[in-house]
């Protein structure tokens, strides 16, 4: 008797007092959801675009496609300005990144034609050519973290073999 009641008084009482929390503390409830209200803004006028934002979300980087040519760009959030990174051209690009500093974008790009030869480029972001670093890519790139290697697959057609390359 006398121990099953206090037993049965104190769970009820750290029930209560558990609901009591749950329900009357303010700042749980409070907690806002990630991207529960989204305003959507147009950024380009191409009709084809595939691009990345920056780490710090002050620009983005994209390629477009109009009239059947592909070109680079970056454009700064902030301002709204846009500076072309590669002149429009029959050439295709595949695969797109910034390095880890923000400075640079690498992507892979190829000839007009989708099955020719792919090669992996670097162009500044703030002005400068583009570099060409490595040929004979497939599919899809990726950087170290600390934007010192790539990682990429070359297919050897021929022996019906790829490897995963570092370089």
């Amino acid at each position: 008797g006398r121990l099953f009641k206090i037993f049965s008084l104190s769970a009820m009482s750290l029930l209560i007092a558990g609901a009591t929390y749950i329900l009357l503390w303010p700042p749980r409830l409070a907690e806002k959801v990630p991207f529960e209200n989204v305003e959507v803004t147009r950024l380009t006028k191409a009709r084809s675009v595939r691009g990345i934002i920056s780490t710090d979300g002050n620009h983005i980087v994209y390629w477009a496609t109009e009239n059947g040519q592909q070109g680079l760009w970056r454009r700064e959030i902030a301002t709204d300005s846009i500076q072309e990174l590669m002149k429009p051209d029959k050439g295709i690009y595949h695969d797109l990144a910034l390095s880890p500093d923000g400075n640079y974008a690498y992507f892979i790009r190829s000839t007009e034609k989708e099955s020719a030869l792919r090669a992996l480029y670097r162009v500044p972001l703030f002005g400068g050519a583009s570099v060409k670093l490595i040929e004979d890519l497939n599919g899809k790139f990726t950087l170290s973290p600390d934007g010192k290697q790539v990682a990429f697959r070359r297919d050897y057609n021929s022996q019906e073999k790829c490897a995963l390359i570092i370089a």
